[in-house]
């Protein structure tokens, strides 16, 4: 089965559409109900993949995750932080682009924890980049480590940019 074709998936982008069509008018509490439907078939579809499709089951399960962010319903979006740990390099990544998407200095922590033990670059330096976005006091302490010792000089490099964008010396943690 295509589970991307999986036609509650058309409902869960019609949720969401009609979710930012209402962000867009000022109503809040339409877009969250929106957001909480869509979020919940997506859910239901995550559920219906066999587990032998890790891939699969983890990509959609970031997209549900941001969907309850977006929703504010953030003990059910608490999945996304359990992606950052997946076996699977892509959803590790989109793990920690949704959290970075949704804005909420909370998911610095995770992120932070990430940039520091992750094996794949690519998700490390999607983690440092995050967290000079997000700012907050968890974000600090990780940057100067990478910047500082992180393996990959392309890390070093976003560690530091971030730091610079927070108002710090690149690898002091200083200001």
């Amino acid at each position: 089965m295509m589970y991307f074709d999986d036609p509650r998936g058309r409902l869960v982008e019609a949720f969401a559409f009609v979710a930012e069509v209402a962000l867009r008018r000022g109503d809040r509490t339409v877009a969250c109900e929106a957001y909480a439907q869509a979020a919940e078939l997506e859910t239901a579809i995550v559920r219906s993949i066999p587990r032998s499709e890790a891939r699969i089951r983890g990509v959609l399960a970031v997209s549900a995750a941001a969907l309850w962010l977006k929703a504010g319903y953030w003990e059910r979006a608490a999945e996304v932080t359990a992606l950052l740990e997946h076996s699977a390099v892509e959803v590790r990544l989109a793990a920690a682009q949704a959290l970075v998407k949704m804005g909420d200095a909370r998911s610095a922590a995770a992120l932070g924890r990430v940039l520091q033990k992750d094996s794949a670059a690519e998700v490390r330096e999607a983690c440092a980049r995050g967290l000079g976005d997000l700012g907050g006091p968890d974000a600090v302490g990780p940057l100067t480590v990478a910047a500082e010792k992180d393996a990959s000089s392309r890390v070093k490099y976003v560690a530091g940019e971030s730091l610079r964008k927070l108002g710090f010396s690149k690898g002091t943690g200083t200001r």
